[in-house]
């Protein structure tokens, strides 16, 4: 087992499901360090993780944890591909998976959705978004990030105007 989550990760009081990690894959340190610092807030660890980093960590290791959030652009890695695996691998499959991005449109909606994904969020992350969509406890108590989540959640620069990643089916 590597030691880098350990070391990327940042502790949060509680016990129980507080206990599993928020993962967050995001090639962009400045998202990660941000990612980082919800931990507070979600009240649990967060282990923001580089894709690069990926290859380091088991899906044993992935599996243990509370949900994943990745980053829709990974650099190097497809996004939808690493979603793909992750719900097609028996350690992996019930671990609520969210895409994020700056921009979320109702077509990157609908096809991470078709891809598995419990959902899309807005970033950058919003500990409010993130309690609230994938079920993280109470919105209330995880604070916003200083951003109002549900104003975020409303509709995109394209006016696509579908905020919840739901499954329209």
């Amino acid at each position: 087992m590597s030691e880098a989550p350990a070391a990327a990760e940042s502790e949060a009081d509680g016990a129980g499901a507080s206990d599993a990690p928020l993962v967050v894959v995001d090639p962009d340190p400045e998202g990660r360090r941000k990612a980082e610092s919800l931990a507070e807030a979600l009240g649990r660890r967060v282990w923001a993780l580089d894709p690069a980093e990926l290859g380091c960590h088991s899906f044993d290791e992935l599996g243990e944890s509370r949900a994943v959030v990745l980053a829709w652009d990974l650099g190097g890695v497809v996004a939808l591909d690493l979603l793909e695996d992750l719900r097609g691998d028996p350690r992996t499959e019930a671990v609520p998976v969210a895409l994020a991005t700056p921009a979320p449109t109702r077509d990157l909606v609908l096809t991470s959705l078709r891809w598995g994904a419990a959902t899309v969020l807005h970033q950058p992350l919003d500990a409010g978004e993130i309690a609230r969509r994938l079920g993280l406890g109470d919105p209330g108590e995880a604070g916003g990030g200083g951003e109002d989540a549900e104003a975020a959640a409303g509709s995109g620069p394209e006016g696509d105007g579908d905020g919840p990643a739901e499954d329209p089916s």
